[in-house]
């Protein structure tokens, strides 16, 4: 393969990585932290590419007339990428493959309400938005005790289809991840709901409700979210958090909310 050929490749693959990142697509299979990798990597492959078109031996005009023009297939390798991003299609971050992702969730049931208390849904105790989403929902189902009882308002994609979900329940949550879309892991929390309530999986939607007690398959404790009011909403917020991507801080992975700390 001549290496006139070898520069076009490399070319074209900065052209693609940069188009995808001028899209604004690549955050949907990287986290934000790799993404300055990818992008790095189009400077380099230009640097690389222009450094071999201007080191490439220069052939007589004669020579170039008597060779027999053979088409080498080999480079039909290197075009494989190209041709798997029409046909396979978009392989970002959605609720179907989660749902063979691994979760926080593993509920298995909760405790009636025996009391039948009636909440205030004007008056929320804990509001779990995009500044605390994670550590708010990890922090929560790691030390459930402190929140039976109280009110929540969450919003997340809605997931029902899954081994991990029981009957009656749905999982509501977003995605965090640490590389790209393999590695990516719902956080969020079980919702029981009334069939009276329609849920559709996959989509997006804002919960009220109260946590609850449950129990995990361990039989420990663990905390669920019984909805009050279910509200199909927009997809207005975050969707995808990198928190643990190489040490990474930002104001969506920060501090969590002041409750939690009074709480604490």
């Amino acid at each position: 393969m001549k290496k006139t050929n070898y520069s076009i490749i490399l070319i074209m693959y900065s052209m693609l990585f940069y188009i995808l990142h001028l899209l604004n697509l690549t955050k949907k299979f990287l986290s934000p932290k790799i993404i300055n990798y990818n992008l790095i990597t189009v400077f380099i492959f230009l640097i690389i590419a222009t450094y071999i078109l201007l080191t490439e031996e220069k052939t007589k005009k004669k020579q170039i007339l008597e060779e027999k023009k053979k088409f080498d297939f080999r480079i039909l390798i290197l075009f494989i990428p190209f041709l798997t991003l029409f046909l396979i299609g978009d392989g970002a971050l959605n609720t179907k493959i989660i749902k063979n992702k691994s979760t926080n969730l593993t509920l298995l049931t909760t405790e009636e309400d025996k009391n039948n208390t009636k909440y205030d849904l004007s008056k929320i105790d804990l509001t779990i938005k995009d500044y605390n989403y994670v550590e708010a929902s990890l922090e929560i189902n790691n030390y459930p005790q402190k929140w039976y009882g109280k009110t929540v308002n969450i919003r997340g994609f809605v997931v029902r289809e899954a081994s991990y979900i029981p009957i009656g329940y749905f999982a509501i949550g977003k995605y965090y991840i640490t590389c790209c879309a393999a590695d990516a892991t719902l956080v969020g929390f079980t919702v029981k709901y009334d069939k009276s309530m329609r849920v559709e999986d996959s989509k997006y939607y804002d919960i009220k409700g109260v946590f609850v007690k449950a129990k995990n398959q361990k039989g420990e404790d663990a905390i669920a979210i019984k909805a009050l009011k279910i509200e199909q909403v927009k997809e207005e917020e975050r969707q995808v958090y990198d928190c643990f991507a190489y040490g990474t801080s930002n104001e969506y992975c920060g501090m969590i909310d002041k409750m939690v700390k009074k709480e604490g």
